[in-house]
């Protein structure tokens, strides 16, 4: 029972950390790295859908979210491109639906990456947080958390791994 109640307290607490802080790689500590990757997802609106009482589902609006990945120089020679440029190799989401029962969880799916991302520089990129085929009736009115994964290198060859929760609400109204 204490775990339980626990997991409902934990979960919600980390991804509204994670919602606020964003994400950066472990290069923060490293004297080796000269640069460090952050990503903020800045817009993440609900999806929201419309009750529909001929069907008796609900028809979903997507309107994209956004998220600024940040190169963020350590020290004075760590602005100069190409050496400190970053590529972005992947980024993917995975989907949970924490203690709600019947969700059938949508595949990890491959986010569009912004590529090259200048040294001292940053890209905006939107995407998609689901996919319209992936929405079922069971994740009316509820949560996910996304763990998004995003894989990266330096031109230089440090390799930048940084993973980041975001929260997915879906209603129906």
């Amino acid at each position: 029972m204490r775990k339980n109640f626990f997991m409902k307290i934990a979960l919600p607490l980390l991804a509204v950390l994670v919602l606020v802080a964003g994400g950066c790689n472990s290069a923060l500590d490293d004297p080796d790295s000269n640069v460090i990757l952050q990503v903020a997802v800045t817009d993440s609106p609900a999806i929201i859908g419309q009750f529909d009482e001929a069907t008796g589902g609900c028809t979903y609006t997507i309107t994209p979210w956004s998220a600024d990945f940040s190169n963020l120089p350590k020290n004075a020679s760590a602005i100069t491109s190409p050496a400190n440029d970053i590529v972005v190799r992947s980024w993917v989401v995975s989907y949970s639906w924490p203690d709600v029962p019947g969700v059938t969880v949508p595949p990890d799916r491959l986010l569009p990456s912004p590529g090259t991302i200048p040294a001292n520089g940053e890209q905006t990129i939107e995407f998609e947080p689901i996919y319209f085929q992936d929405i079922t009736g069971a994740m009316a009115n509820t949560s996910a958390i996304l763990t998004m994964t995003v894989d990266a290198v330096t031109e230089s060859g440090e390799v930048i791994e940084l993973v980041i929760l975001e929260q997915l609400n879906i209603g129906c109204v």
